[in-house]
């Protein structure tokens, strides 16, 4: 079972954006802006074994940190999709950020 939660904001009397959280019965929770998941603040799947995904975009993506973790602390990072150790995640944000 799911329950959504659906926001709209409006800019000049149009709906510019739908920002949407999925809670699923099991506790996780899947966040959406516009039909891709999204979150800027945290990640955008929460499992209730505390798997995380962070996405941005529809696209895998973190700059402060790895973009999966698993419970068994396997973790992967990603920027604009692509994946990196995370040594060249540090050498790809430097360029990123240009």
């Amino acid at each position: 079972m799911k329950t959504t939660i659906k926001f709209k904001r409006y800019i000049n009397n149009n709906p510019s954006q739908v920002k949407q959280i999925d809670i699923y019965s099991n506790g996780s929770k899947h966040w959406w802006l516009n039909g891709k998941r999204h979150r800027f603040d945290g990640p955008a799947i929460e499992y209730i074994d505390g798997v995380k995904h962070w996405f941005l975009d529809g696209r895998r993506h973190r700059e402060d940190g790895p973009a999966l973790t698993y419970s068994n602390g396997y973790k992967e990072w990603w920027l604009n999709n692509n994946s990196f150790s995370e040594k060249e995640h540090r050498e790809a944000l430097k360029e990123y950020k240009r």
